[in-house]
């Protein structure tokens, strides 16, 4: 039965290093934004770039739609279109402020037929709101901690003085970028 192996690999999957990038030690200590402001940052965003991550594999057209709920909550709507088979995708969830001392620390949670599947931590380490944001996930494994860091922006294919607005961000923070991936905007119907 093939069923049970796919539940097996992807279980392992959403638990294991295979699934992001990896660094030896503990998760680094990294600053978000300090007067992060949940309500401004609604709205879409389009993937410019990624560390690799398994659940995102052969896609391109990614966009991130955040939707206010209620206080504290933010509905999350993540789409995408696979290469070879050009098909939409798209997966739900919820992002929670867990203190609001910390606003820009958040959790994200996604549901599959109102199950919570897997819950991540999302950072957002700054954001103009309005043409960029560097959002980033890390969680400590014994040895090794593992990583995703994402530079979304408002406008599907972003000048690069906003990209390099982005860079600074993470460099700031002595973030890793040869890691990142871009994403493919092209062609894109979502």
């Amino acid at each position: 039965m093939v069923v049970k192996p796919l539940i097996w690999a992807l279980s392992f999957c959403f638990s294991s290093v295979f699934c992001q990038v990896s660094f030896w030690g503990k998760c680094p200590d990294v600053s978000t934004k300090s007067d992060f402001n949940a309500t401004q940052y609604l709205g879409d965003w389009f993937e410019y770039a990624r560390y690799f991550a398994f659940f995102q594999q052969g896609q391109k057209c990614t966009k991130a739609q955040y939707t206010g709920i209620s206080d504290g909550l933010i509905g999350v709507k993540n789409t995408a279109t696979y290469r070879i088979s050009n098909k939409a995708t798209f997966i739900e969830g919820v992002a929670t402020i867990k203190d609001s001392t910390q606003p820009a620390k958040l959790t994200v949670s996604f549901l599959i037929g109102g199950v919570i599947l897997t819950s991540s931590p999302y950072w957002v380490l700054e954001t103009d709101y309005t043409t960029f944001s560097v959002v980033w996930s890390c969680s400590n494994m014994p040895f090794f901690n593992k990583q995703i860091l994402w530079i979304l922006t408002r406008a599907r294919n972003p000048s690069q003085s906003i990209v390099d607005v982005a860079y600074e961000a993470i460099d700031a923070r002595g973030l890793n970028r040869d890691k990142l991936g871009f994403t493919d905007q092209t062609n894109c119907s979502l």
